[in-house]
Formats: C-alpha cells, sequence, structure tokens
C-alpha cells in the first residue's frame, strides 16, 4: 500500500510520517484477524498483496478489533487517544490512575 523507496540498508525503515512494520504479532487466534489483515498492508510481505480489499470491508462493517476515529487538530488526536486507551482498559476516565495500574496486573493496598 504504502511503501518509500528507502535505502536498503536502513533498518528500521523510517522517517518523517512514515515507518515499516516489520513483524505482525497477535495473539494467537484460528480466525485470520481483520486487524493483522489490516497491519499487513504496511509490509512488504507478499500477504499485502491479498489484502487490497480489508479497508472497504473494515468500513462497511463494525470489527471488534478495530475502530475507526477521526480528528481535525493535534489536541483532539491526544485526546482521543487518551479517551480509547481508557475505555479499552477499563479505566473510569483518562485521570484514573488505579484503573490504569490494574489493569496493568497492579493491586490496590494500604501502602
Amino acid at each position: 500500500m504504502l511503501q518509500l523507496n528507502l535505502p536498503q540498508k536502513d533498518f528500521p525503515k523510517v522517517c518523517s510520517h512514515y515507518c515499516e512494520l516489520t513483524v505482525n504479532r497477535r495473539q494467537k487466534s484460528d480466525d485470520v484477524r481483520i486487524d493483522v489483515r489490516l497491519s499487513q498492508l504496511f509490509t512488504r510481505s507478499d500477504e499485502a498483496k491479498d489484502n487490497d480489499d480489508v479497508i472497504a470491508e473494515i468500513v462497511k462493517e463494525k470489527h471488534k478489533n478495530i475502530e475507526i476515529k477521526q480528528w481535525s487538530t493535534k489536541e483532539d488526536l491526544e485526546s482521543l487517544l487518551l479517551q480509547t486507551m481508557a475505555d479499552e482498559i477499563g479505566m473510569k476516565n483518562i485521570d484514573d490512575q488505579a484503573g490504569f495500574d490494574k489493569s496493568l496486573g497492579g493491586t490496590a493496598s494500604d501502602y
């Protein structure tokens, strides 16, 4: 999909506003997950060629592993990322430090 002609010797392949995904990792599953198919568009793998229709498929129907969100400013993006993270890991709000700690395996105590 998106590939820049960066020198082959450069690793990782990054520049302003671009990086190339080199390893796809997700939890084990017998299903072919749509988020993995989407990530393959940003690789140079042969699988990327088989996933041209994945964006249309994501837009067409809701998927549990992908949600499309829009923003206009960097402030909107920051707020959206923080709220999405809070929602995904079960925090009460973006300032819920205890909820964040718990999502990483922390436990509440009287220290």
